[in-house]
């Protein structure tokens, strides 16, 4: 046979083989893909879980003296001394001003000398009365005479009470003369320096200073209407507020201790009070502060992550995967929140049931996914 036809022979030989090969191969392949499970949307989810839920919200609240004291001259003269330092903090009883004595210690020892005389005459009255009446006994004295001694008696008497008052009085305003703090707590500014002539008495007296007490304080704050409904069906025992600074610090605690009688004509909220014990001072009058008001504890109620929670068309609503890994859509109704989670009071989520989590785009009830559990934090 000659080599050309050998040749040719030969290529056939192995093209064919060739063929052959790569028609097992792509069997082989398209085998293997038809028997390969699919791929399917792995995404993060979180069981929901039965707690017990502390019933609070977190509201911004201010602060109020729970005495707040415009002192005042109570009497008039010139103003000797200022005996504080300004914005310091006093205690009941300390002298903060001091007006010019004299003019009420000359008026006291008049009123007291007015006293005496009016003793002693009253006394020489009770000896005539007496004598009278003895004298009456043996007709030595008339019947006239015995009754004119007995009205001087019951005048002097009377005379005695009123300048005792009067020099009461006078003591008084001379006590008056040293303006001292009515309660314990801090003291601003002194309006009025030494030197100076002041007004006293009630209304046209001009302030002195600015007295406000410290520890404990009041911290006022409104619930919203929602939120007030749920605290009045709580046992009031179990109200109580948190408080702390924005500025950071620990946090103080105390009860509720005013509740307003009505709701705002405007806002629609209810007024509280909480008494807080302020020892160091920290919550200054006036300052706005962060307060979180319990008013009970919600037991065995089941929550599912905050995050989860979707919205649709004002309706809330989670994604809860099935066993087969069918994504199902949960309608719920909302209550309290404990951290990150939110308490369901619904029943359309049960304890167990897992939740999905915000992170897959474009997931929607009926799709089939592989669940991953993922930490809430």
């Amino acid at each position: 046979m000659p080599d050309t036809q050998r040749s040719w022979r030969r290529r056939v030989a192995r093209g064919s083989a060739a063929l052959g090969l790569l028609a097992l191969t792509a069997a082989c392949t398209t085998q293997a893909e038809s028997s390969a499970p699919l791929s399917l949307p792995r995404v993060p989810v979180a069981a929901a879980e039965q707690r017990d839920i502390p019933l609070d919200t977190t509201l911004t609240g201010r602060v109020e003296a729970i005495d707040r004291v415009e002192l005042r001259a109570r009497v008039g003269g010139a103003l000797d001394a200022v005996l504080f330092l300004e914005g310091a903090t006093v205690r009941a009883g300390a002298p903060l001003f001091q007006i010019d004595r004299r003019p009420y210690e000359i008026a006291l020892r008049r009123a007291d000398a007015a006293v005496a005389i009016v003793e002693a005459q009253l006394e020489r009255a009770r000896e005539e009365f007496a004598r009278a009446e003895r004298l009456a006994l043996s007709d030595a004295v008339s019947v006239e005479e015995v009754g004119r001694r007995r009205s001087a008696l019951a005048r002097l008497t009377a005379e005695l009470e009123s300048t005792r008052a009067a020099a009461a009085d006078a003591a008084l305003q001379l006590e008056w003369t040293t303006v001292r703090a009515p309660v314990s707590g801090r003291i601003g500014r002194a309006e009025v320096t030494a030197g100076n002539v002041i007004g006293g008495g009630v209304g046209p007296a001009a302030p002195l200073a600015l007295l406000q007490s410290l520890d404990p304080v009041f911290v006022y704050f409104d619930l919203d209407p929602v939120t007030a409904d749920r605290a009045r069906a709580a046992p009031r025992d179990a109200w109580r507020a948190t408080v702390s600074t924005f500025e950071g610090g620990p946090p103080f605690e105390g009860p509720i201790d005013f509740v307003d009688h009505g709701v705002g004509a405007h806002t629609g909220t209810l007024k509280m009070r909480a008494r807080i014990a302020n020892p160091d001072g920290r919550l200054l009058p006036s300052a706005v502060v962060r307060v979180v008001f319990r008013y009970g504890v919600d037991s065995g109620r089941t929550v599912v992550p905050e995050r989860a929670i979707g919205s649709d068309q004002g309706a809330r609503y989670v994604l809860v995967t099935r066993d087969d890994g069918t994504v199902e859509y949960r309608p719920v109704s909302l209550g309290a929140n404990a951290g990150a989670w939110r308490a369901v009071l619904s029943d359309t989520v049960q304890p167990g049931d897992l939740v999905v989590l915000p992170g897959f785009p474009g997931l929607r009830p009926g799709m089939t996914v592989l669940p991953e559990p993922a930490v809430v934090r």
